[in-house]
């Protein structure tokens, strides 16, 4: 674990979200004082087990955001795009240039002065409130389970034949050491009565034992532990013991609701219960791990009950309860996974950036569309102003000063990003456009061009080709040397058909993803299937949160279900099925590959300490296998043809004398506004026999002859030429 200073934000949020849940179910009990006790317990209940429950599900369940989704643009559905041959030009050589010379984005300064460690502090005295919470509940269950055990049993016709009347087996004892009539036992139910039990007539006797065995139907001794535990997690929160005490009420009106639903006289079931109330003058406290029957604060109030009058039904009907159950279960996720709109899953990543705990829909502004955008307005580039900026965003998601933040990135890299994604958009004109170079081993990111259109999730297209084919490899689907049939360029699905560049009749695997095959790769998602893609790609993860310190940072989605042989299917594997994955994802899992398999999730942090000195955040790789080494060394076998090819659709990303492998991508797209545009861009590993750098090079932009290989291919080519010769 990193030895990160701990922040009590997470606290403050996950006692605000109990207060929330508990005082909605405290607020709903004058709307429901005219409905059965057992409809108002069920409700308590469920409220104090979502509050108990609430700190593990806001960390298990996915974060939802609160503000309007915007679009970053559409795909045209049923269009995969068709990538033709790419063009040759002369490759860049890899030369010693200059340094170029950016502000160091880390300076050591001398350590502050000490700040006040209030997240220790605070998890110190929430930790000795629930241990104190938590002791006293131990000791009643000890308590009571000790006093079951001294217990004399009892057996006689009249109980036997109120335990078939109800319906339940348990336990009857007597014991000298309670006053009242109690139940105790979660699993195994025993049912104590005082010695004055022995002179009961036969209508108390079942008057009593229906009482009890009412609470064991409903499982209350259970519903007891979990409103202490609730009790016991939010101990500082005086709603939850003020739902824990109508709690009590509530559950020994329901028990007499019950008691009154069997036939039970009103007036003469209150004389019992005021006779057991009276005759216990001493009334020893119930242990905590019992339910007493006869509490004197509620006495008044039950009898009062019990003897008024009553319209409806005694009882919750079970389409009731199911109701209430899966509206709470909803509230419980809603409340849980519901987070400020400019705080995205990186705000978790402040608690604990090793293991971020939520994701969020996609959010991430939508770039301003332009038909001729200037090449200053249009993309958002990271002059050493805006690396500043960054380093102020990272800085301020790991809660450290800037100046104690150590970033990733290489000042040199970063450089030469800046100037050619400059001469790019001089060239093109995108509408957005970043460019990420990540060290594969690990995860670094050394340079970054705009990191809000990097973070954000799009259709990648045909560079998720190699994703789909190194799936079915590993998953021993399909094999290096199969050969699948193309259909000549076109193969029809109902109404839709799904075209190729070229009319290819047969192609082996490498050929598929040289030639950027949609037919092929649709033949390769016959052989995997829809549940295992669907897996895979969250394997690689995408529709998850990025581990990634960038606030904000958005979630693709993948569909919960992909049917075998399905359209929807074939778009996913050959990467035109839907904003799944950010390229800073794509660029992760090309690194993996790169990596003989081995993931690594992007940082833009290397270390960060607090203004006290003491280390917050340090960067470990995770070094999490994803592929077998022979898959991934296959996979980039392929992706050197990807390039080197005469057939290959990225020739354009070539660098003399070093050995490429990459895949082009490109996405046909609409604009909000309706307007054509595409999404072009190329993934690459340089040197691909020792790979040093993973570079995505992908911009949105309106001409309509812009593919992967003619925009992005080029600008790949002359980074990575530039970086290898530092």
């Amino acid at each position: 674990m990193n030895p990160i200073e701990m922040s009590p934000l997470p606290f403050l949020v996950d006692a605000a979200r109990g207060a929330v849940l508990l005082g909605l179910a405290l607020a709903v009990m004058p709307l429901l004082r005219r409905a059965p006790a057992s409809t108002r317990r069920l409700v308590l209940v469920l409220g104090l087990a979502a509050a108990a429950l609430v700190p593990v599900a806001s960390r298990l369940v996915p974060a939802w955001r609160v503000l309007p989704v915007a679009e970053l643009g559409v795909a045209d559905a049923g269009r995969p795009f068709a990538e033709p041959i790419g063009d040759a030009i002369a490759p860049p050589s890899v030369e010693p240039v200059s340094h170029a010379v950016m502000q160091a984005p880390f300076t050591p300064v001398a350590p502050a002065k000490q700040s006040f460690p209030w997240g220790p502090v605070l998890l110190a005295v929430w930790a000795l409130g629930a241990f104190a919470v938590l002791a006293r509940l131990a000791h009643g269950l000890a308590k009571a389970r000790g006093i079951a055990r001294r217990a004399t049993p009892l057996s006689f016709p009249g109980i036997t034949a109120t335990l078939g009347e109800a319906r339940m087996n348990a336990r009857v004892c007597v014991s000298s050491e309670i006053d009242v009539p109690a139940v105790t036992g979660v699993f195994s139910a025993v049912v104590l009565v005082p010695r004055e039990a022995l002179e009961w007539s036969q209508a108390r006797w079942r008057a009593v034992l229906l009482h009890e065995l009412a609470h064991v139907r409903q499982r209350d001794c259970l519903a007891q532990i979990v409103g202490q535990l609730a009790c016991a997690m939010h101990w500082f929160n005086p709603l939850v013991w003020l739902a824990a005490r109508r709690l009590r009420m509530e559950r020994e009106l329901s028990a007499d609701e019950r008691v009154l639903a069997s036939g039970a006289r009103p007036t003469e079931y209150a004389e019992h219960l005021l006779a057991i109330a009276t005759s216990a003058a001493r009334l020893r406290e119930v242990p905590g791990g019992a339910l007493g029957m006869a509490e004197p604060s509620q006495l008044l109030a039950r009898v009062e009950a019990i003897v008024r009058p009553r319209a409806g039904s005694l009882r919750t009907s079970a389409a009731r309860g199911v109701a209430i159950t899966t509206s709470a279960a909803a509230l419980l996720g809603v409340v849980a996974c519901v987070t400020a709109g400019k705080e995205g899953p990186a705000a978790a990543v402040a608690a604990n950036p090793a293991n971020p705990s939520g994701k969020s829909a996609p959010v991430a502004p939508a770039p301003a569309d332009s038909s001729v955008p200037t090449s200053t307005s249009a993309v958002a580039g990271s002059t050493p102003a805006s690396l500043a900026h960054l380093t102020a965003e990272v800085a301020s998601v790991l809660g450290a000063p800037a100046d104690r933040l150590e970033l990733t990135i290489d000042r040199d890299i970063q450089a030469i990003v800046e100037e050619e994604m400059k001469r790019m958009e001089d060239e093109w004109r995108p509408v957005a456009a970043t460019a990420i170079v990540l060290d594969p081993r690990t995860g670094e990111v050394l340079a970054i061009h705009d990191p809000s259109t990097a973070a954000a999730p799009r259709v990648s297209g045909s560079t998720i080709k190699s994703l789909t084919i190194a799936a079915a490899l590993d998953e021993g689907a399909i094999a290096v040397t199969d050969r699948f049939f193309c259909d000549k360029g076109a193969r029809s699905y109902g109404k839709e058909v799904l075209r190729d560049a070229s009319p290819n009749e047969w192609l082996d695997v490498p050929q598929i993803l040289v030639r950027s095959s949609n037919i092929g790769a649709s033949r390769i998602f016959d052989k995997l299937g829809g549940a295992a893609l669907g897996r895979w790609l969250r394997r690689f993860h995408f529709g998850e949160a990025m581990r990634i310190q960038l606030r904000g940072a958005p979630v693709g989605e993948i569909p919960p279900v992909i049917a075998d042989g399905s359209l929807l299917g074939v778009f996913l594997a050959s990467g035109h099925g839907g904003a799944m994955a950010s390229p800073l994802q794509m660029a992760a899992a090309y690194a993996a590959i790169a990596n003989d398999g081995v993931f690594n999730a992007p940082t833009l942090a290397r270390r960060a300490r607090g203004a006290d000195g003491g280390v917050r955040f340090e960067h470990h790789p995770e070094n999490e296998r994803l592929l077998r080494p022979e898959t991934a060394r296959a996979v980039m076998g392929m992706l050197e043809r990807a390039v080197s090819d005469e057939q290959a659709t990225g020739k354009a990303a070539r660098v003399q004398g070093v050995r490429v492998a990459g895949k082009t991508g490109t996405t046909d797209e609409r604009s909000a506004a309706g307007e054509p545009r595409n999404y072009a861009s190329f993934i690459g590993v340089a040197p691909a026999e020792q790979p040093r750098f993973v570079i995505l090079v992908g911009a949105v932009v309106t001409a309509e002859d812009a593919t992967g290989g003619k925009v992005a291919g080029p600008v790949f080519a002359r980074i990575a030429a530039r970086a290898l010769g530092r």
